[in-house]
């Protein structure tokens, strides 16, 4: 995800599993890549399946037309505050256009 620093691996992980859990029709794109088609791509199988995952991430919120980032902070973290907070702090993080 953008600014993974923002998170920890434990919410990282928990919102992937979330979104998952959420949306079934990616559990099926996940699990349609076996270990077979990992090898031939020379890719460790769980790390293939969270890029797929990340991708259904970004393509929910390009059709939502909303940031990927805030969209993976709805599964990730719990709170509304502390969603809140880590927005503030990704958007002090990003590059200014000035």
């Amino acid at each position: 995800m953008s600014k993974p620093h923002l998170l920890s691996r434990e919410q990282v992980d928990t919102g992937y599993e979330r979104f998952v859990e959420a949306h079934p029709e990616v559990r099926e794109r996940i699990l349609a890549i076996t270990l077979e088609l990992a090898d031939d791509l020379d890719f460790d199988i769980g790390e293939l399946r969270r890029v797929e995952v990340a991708h259904a991430v970004n393509e929910l919120a390009m059709r939502r037309g909303i940031d990927e980032f805030a969209l993976f902070l709805q599964y990730a973290v719990d709170s509304t505050e502390e969603r809140v907070q880590i927005l503030r702090s990704w958007c002090d993080l990003a590059p200014s256009d000035s």
